[in-house]
């Protein structure tokens, strides 16, 4: 695999330094050149520039504003299928092209919901394949969406309705798993509005358990009997020191300087029992989770401090920081926001989609990350995407890359915010009509 070291480019004019420029014949009332830029590279509003170092396949509805948010590969390894705001669509890899689509907004049964941040997985069950994700949407409603993929077409769409539970206006179902146990099996679902993990019976479709997490649970991963979740604003306040504050889902710790939600959590619990039985702590923001093939490690994104835990699971301890930063650690620089992550278990590489860099860091795994392997863990290289990376796997050793942002705010619509002399709508540029992109 090709590396591109991703860069970008800052111009300081001096004192007394000018760049002469050519007056438009049809000039907007605000600088667009940024934006209607065409040259080989892509420039962000933020001065980061974008340029995919591979095939970059767009589709949705260009009104709406649809995201691609993550991605499962399909049992069958021929297909993946990708969440995106308004429902999930399938691509098949030896063409590269969209194959099936279902969408919240066709559907009257279900077109008051849109996916949720994320978490979206596939599996065979009794001989058919399923996949499921999780939704919220207007009335503070939410659901567990499920459907059914033939090889061919997404059929017999339903979904188990979650309540939300007070301070929390919506339940928020993120990431769902599969798992069999004795033969038969058990979706688990964690609430991040809720604050709460669900045990639920595939077959009757009826909840076994719903046990507290930490404050805003968005990751989940089952190693053997025990579940892994990752909490965003860290363990349930139980006292007043250090300071606190309310949030949509009741109370977080907060750093006093900041006022930001300080520090993540991952928490600890009993598969078959529900029992919590540890809570550690993570980094700032914590949010994907993964295993190693032979469950010994777990890895987990702290998208706010810029760097993966590794966790010990059988010492249940945190015995690695891998800093995943596009820009070096003197440098003093946070903001490339580590998301979602992949670990390629037959060369013990660990690709982790960096949203703000616009890239996935590669990193070689060490001896503290990943066993038979040597020496100490290092990022070999950043590989360029389009507009903030957010899900990521792996076929036939190449990388499916869901992009959030696509290609930018690039869609010039009118607005009520900004009006001519005359009263009239003035077109402005908007982040409300960006294409799903993988």
């Amino acid at each position: 695999m090709k590396f591109i070291f991703a860069t970008s480019v800052c111009i300081v004019l001096f004192p007394g330094v000018m760049l002469a420029q050519k007056k438009p014949a049809n000039r907007l009332p605000f600088e667009d050149n940024t934006l209607q830029n065409s040259k080989q590279f892509t420039i962000m509003p933020y001065n980061r520039l974008i340029k995919s170092a591979g095939k970059v396949i767009a589709y949705g509805d260009s009104t709406l504003e649809n995201h691609t948010l993550d991605v499962s590969v399909l049992p069958d390894k021929k297909n993946i299928v990708i969440e995106d705001r308004y429902g999930i669509a399938v691509l098949n890899i030896k063409s590269n092209k969209i194959i099936a689509r279902w969408s919240f907004v066709q559907d009257k049964n279900w077109n008051y919901l849109i996916s949720t941040y994320s978490g979206i997985t596939s599996f065979t069950y009794k001989n058919k394949v399923f996949i499921a994700w999780g939704a919220s949407g207007s009335g503070n409603r939410s659901a567990i969406m499920i459907t059914s993929w033939d090889g061919f077409n997404i059929s017999n769409v339903t979904g188990i309705s979650i309540d939300a539970i007070s301070p929390a206006s919506v339940a928020l179902p993120n990431q769902v798993i599969g798992n069999i146990e004795d033969g038969k099996l058990y979706l688990y679902v964690v609430l991040n509005g809720n604050n709460q993990l669900l045990k639920i019976d595939f077959d009757s479709k009826k909840i076994v358990y719903a046990v507290p997490t930490g404050v805003a649970p968005y990751g989940l991963c089952i190693v053997g009997n025990k579940a892994y979740v990752t909490n965003w604003a860290g363990p349930v306040v139980t006292d007043t020191i250090p300071e606190h504050a309310g949030t949509p889902w009741g109370g977080a710790y907060t750093d006093p300087v900041t006022g930001a939600t300080n520090p993540g959590s991952l928490s600890i619990i009993n598969n078959a029992t529900g029992k919590p039985e540890n809570e550690l702590q993570l980094g700032l923001h914590p949010s994907a989770i993964i295993k190693s093939a032979d469950d010994k490690y777990v890895y987990i994104t702290n998208g706010n401090s810029d760097y993966v835990s590794v966790i010990d699971v059988l010492k249940e301890q945190n015995i690695d920081s891998i800093y995943t930063g596009l820009f070096e650690q003197r440098y003093h620089y946070y903001g490339s926001s580590p998301g979602a992550l992949l670990i390629d278990s037959g060369t013990g590489t660990l690709y982790v989609a960096n949203g703000m860099d616009n890239a996935v860091a590669v990193i070689k795994l060490g001896k503290n990350g990943f066993s038979g392997s040597k020496g100490s863990t290092k990022i070999t290289g950043y590989i360029p995407t389009a507009a903030y990376p957010s899900g990521i796997e792996m076929v036939n050793q190449k990388l499916y890359i869901t992009n959030l942002e696509a290609s930018g705010s690039r869609v010039l619509s009118k607005t009520l915010e900004f009006k001519s002399s005359s009263g009239q709508p003035l077109k402005a540029y908007t982040i409300h009509r960006e294409i799903a992109s993988l």
